[in-house]
């Protein structure tokens, strides 16, 4: 299947036919991920979608496009963005990026506009972060006030909620 067609099977079949389509041609996978990484919509959520869900932890297949992925990542659409943080969260991410991506996500979650999704999204990736490094567990309180847990459901909510305490307790409580 070439390139082309590859863009055709992201464009018009299903996700299960897409993600065992790539399973059968994994040489295939690095198209997906240049074109994950366009600006080609609708073509590039899906392909970042599709990649997602075809790599393993730590892919090294993605881990040569590490910087590449957080430095784009301010110029994407809400859905593309989703779906390459949650590639990255699939990463290690080195020190050098983790300042980057950490502010990025800061940036996705406090804006309120954008879809509760995206936003939950970005605020797992700080929070992996946070976990990381304890010592900015004092500087996040601020992300569950009011007016920032007032577009979600009731049920994110209180996953915020719980996830944002539970930085500030000691492991095992």
């Amino acid at each position: 299947m070439s390139r082309t067609e590859l863009q055709h099977l992201l464009l018009h079949a299903s996700k299960k036919d897409t993600t065992a389509y790539m399973q059968a041609h994994p040489h295939h996978f690095q198209d997906a991920l240049e074109m994950a990484l366009s600006d080609r919509q609708p073509l590039a959520w899906r392909a970042a979608s599709l990649v997602k869900d075809c790599m393993k932890p730590n892919d090294p297949r993605v881990s040569q496009h590490l910087n590449r992925i957080v430095k784009l990542l301010p110029t994407k659409s809400d859905s593309q963005l989703r779906e390459l943080l949650l590639i990255l969260q699939k990463m290690s991410i080195t020190e050098e990026l983790e300042g980057p991506l950490f502010d990025l996500c800061l940036q996705a979650w406090q804006a309120v506009d954008k879809r509760p999704s995206i936003r939950y999204t970005a605020l797992k990736t700080v929070l992996t972060l946070v976990r990381k490094y304890p010592e900015l567990s004092s500087e996040i309180s601020f992300l569950t006030e009011d007016h920032y847990l007032e577009t979600l459901s009731p049920a994110i909510r209180r996953g915020v909620q719980k996830s944002v305490g539970q930085l500030h307790r000691p492991p095992n409580t």
